[in-house]
């Protein structure tokens, strides 16, 4: 079972990081590692161009999560040829990365996050909450 501290540790400086970090991944004290895991596997498979993103816990900046950083928490094992045959398969997760954008216009600033319950400001506009994406 992973912690906050594990991801955190995996974090890592600006100029380390090879790639585009679009996003921003907001979480709090109470997130569910696990379920950040799963979202994050999500979001780096539906674009290989993804390399990295921005990590802010509990309104702290720590770093940038890499695609590679990301493999650590990933089981992987390798299959002989028919080993999934009949194998069911488990559907789409419940949980999932939120994003958010800046409502202001022409404002590039976008974020993601695992509850909708407090929306954060936008970095760059303060006193602006960012908005749920379509």
């Amino acid at each position: 079972m992973f912690t906050i501290d594990d991801l955190k540790a995996r974090a890592q400086a600006p100029k380390v990081v090879v790639g585009n970090a679009d996003f921003t991944l907001m979480l709090d004290s109470n997130a569910v590692v696990e379920e950040v895991i799963i979202g994050l596997s999500a979001y780096f498979g539906e674009d290989n161009e993804r390399q990295a993103i921005r990590l802010i816990v509990q309104g702290k900046e720590i770093g940038y999560l890499t695609r590679t950083g990301l493999y650590e928490f990933i089981e992987l094992a390798e299959r002989g040829i028919g080993d999934a045959d009949n194998a069911l398969l488990p559907g789409r997760p419940a949980y999932r990365l939120i994003e958010l954008h800046c409502p202001f216009q022409g404002c590039e600033s976008r974020m993601l996050v695992t509850s909708v319950d407090n929306l954060p400001a936008c970095p760059v506009h303060a006193g602006v909450r960012m908005e749920i994406s379509p």
